[in-house]
């Protein structure tokens, strides 16, 4: 076996292998899962189990413009085959790094359409992906193959819900910053709060109102719905009612996931935050 890209080793060792780990995955490192395609043996950077099942991991790293690129089709296509076997529930290409030229669309979920047999291989980012399987979410619905539209990948789409009321401006910039690390990392987003008072006063009742239930008829039909907050923060009365609403969402199967996340100001991701219990 020929050694491992230290880069991509490194990001294994400290940003994949954790996030498993506290998602409560067993993991196996650097796992030969049969013959590649065209000759040789596949070695893949992890194979994640829990619960009897098992989940391929496979790491491509790109800091600057260069030929990994060129190897993730061919890499869905191995990924893909090695899913035959039956021993495999799901297969996860992960990109980290700068470097990517076609990111977006490689995790539009575009190239499924093209690639034979290669629904249940996910292609994502490293943030994503850590996300989620600090989350324990590997092999859940809200992995499954991406909607079709018009021939093109569609994004999961996600509701924004972070305070608005106080520090207007901080809060407006705050917000645009998270719409933009969604859209970076794959997703589709929309924050009412931010579409809405472009138009509508908020400071109407009538209006406000109204401005709510437009968008809220938008939120029953996302993907996902993200609570979000700055260290400090406290959730306002609007975002402590979302919440109570969206939990019965997900109970009654309209909506998959919420997440309860901490970004900088910046809208740099940082961690977690934990509502009240119901």
């Amino acid at each position: 076996m020929s050694p491992r890209n230290t880069t991509t080793g490194g990001v294994l060792e400290a940003m994949v292998v954790p996030a498993l780990l506290r998602g409560g995955y067993g993991v196996e490192k650097q796992v030969d899962v049969g013959e590649r395609l065209g000759g040789g043996r596949h070695f893949v950077d992890a194979v994640a189990t829990k619960d009897r099942q098992h989940y391929l991991v496979s790491l491509k790293w790109q800091q600057t413009s260069g030929t990994a690129e060129e190897k993730v089709p061919f890499e869905m296509l191995c990924l893909a085959d090695a899913l035959r076997t039956g021993q495999y529930a799901q297969a996860y290409l992960v990109l980290g790094g700068d470097g990517w030229k076609r990111r977006d669309y490689f995790i539009s979920g575009a190239m499924v359409e093209q690639l034979k047999n290669s629904e249940k291989v996910h292609v994502m980012t490293l943030e994503r992906f850590t996300a989620f399987a600090n989350d324990g979410r590997l092999g859940t619905t809200a992995f499954r193959a991406r909607p079709k539209a018009e021939g093109r990948g569609v994004l999961p789409k996600v509701a924004i819900e972070s305070p608005f009321h106080g520090d207007e401006a901080r809060n407006t910039e705050f917000c645009r910053n998270i719409c933009r690390y969604a859209v970076l990392n794959g997703f589709n987003p929309y924050a009412m709060h931010l579409f809405f008072t472009q138009f509508l006063d908020d400071s109407k009742e009538q209006e406000r109102d109204l401005g709510i239930k437009c968008g809220l008829a938008w939120t029953d039909h996302s993907d996902e719905i993200w609570f979000c907050l700055r260290p400090g923060d406290e959730p306002s009365p609007g975002m402590v009612k979302a919440i109570a609403r969206d939990r019965e969402l997900v109970k009654d199967g309209k909506v998959r996931i919420l997440k309860f996340l901490l970004f900088t100001q910046k809208g740099e991701l940082i961690g977690k935050w934990q509502p009240q219990a119901e």
